[in-house]
């Protein structure tokens, strides 16, 4: 029988767009629906706001809409600012506008990063308290602030977003703001320099040439034993990144990979 998780999940794991046609004829051959069945489902799951069109190049698709609370992670959902939506024990709501920059969960980096932090926050084997009264989380190219605020909503006490776009670091202070979090974190266009160090964890979602280049920063900048996300990347750039990064200084705890995008996570070990 076909379910709704069935469609969503479906458009979620596929890196291209359908057009309605495209889904339907797709959900009579995978699952033996007569046409109108098809298109009743999509049309049903678009009216209940799971589904939405978009232009796309002057061709209308159909995608997973953004309108809705989107589960990340085993604790994290995201949540569109105007949605009703209580989290259930143990878990946070990170609520965003329906901005411009990444991090609406739609992006795999995101999602992956997400997971990542929830990863590592949740790590009991770490010796660092990462939940200490000083702990602080950085994150380089922050765009909507989501792994900022999801951090501190996870338990780091003040964050600091770095990124070098006006509109992004306009829309990560908004939503710093509507999360009540505005007076912990710090959301500029300050140069990697003048970052005074220890961070408790760093993000980095950024394509490999940045990555490179940020090394020495980034190393100046961890705490020991402190947690290391790195994504933005593809899958033959992973030797590129444990080179720079791992060696003497991080180890790599877990990889996760889903449309040809990559997410490394670790640990400093001095």
């Amino acid at each position: 029988m076909l379910k709704k998780d069935h469609i969503l999940g479906l458009l979620d794991s596929r890196a291209e767009k359908f057009t309605p046609a495209e889904l339907k004829n797709i959900l009579c051959r995978k699952y033996g629906l007569p046409k109108k069945e098809a298109a009743a489902r999509i049309h049903s799951l678009v009216a209940e706001g799971e589904l939405s069109y978009a232009d796309m190049h002057g061709r209308t698709v159909i995608e997973i809409s953004c309108h809705r609370p989107v589960r990340v992670s085993a604790r994290i959902f995201l949540v569109p600012a105007d949605i009703p939506f209580a989290p259930g024990k143990g878990q946070i709501a990170v609520r965003l506008l329906h901005g411009v920059s990444f991090g609406t969960g739609q992006h795999p980096t995101t999602r992956m990063s997400l997971a990542g932090l929830d990863l590592l926050l949740g790590e009991k084997d770490f010796s660092r308290s990462f939940m200490a009264k000083e702990s602080r989380v950085l994150d380089i190219g922050t765009g909507s602030g989501v792994l900022t605020i999801a951090a501190m909503k996870l338990g780091i006490a003040r964050g600091i977003g770095l990124d070098i776009d006006p509109c992004a670091i306009a829309e990560a202070r908004e939503n710093a703001r509507i999360n009540g979090l505005a007076d912990h974190m710090e959301i500029s266009a300050r140069p990697l320099e003048e970052i005074k160090p220890p961070f408790d964890l760093i993000c980095a979602n950024l394509r490999l040439p940045t990555l490179k280049s940020l090394q020495t920063q980034i190393l100046r900048l961890a705490a020991p034993e402190s947690g290391l996300l790195i994504s933005g990347i593809h899958p033959e750039e992973v030797p590129i990144i444990l080179k720079a990064y791992q060696h003497e200084h991080f180890r790599c705890i877990t990889r996760q990979e889903e449309k040809n995008w990559v997410m490394l996570a670790f640990q400093k070990i001095s």
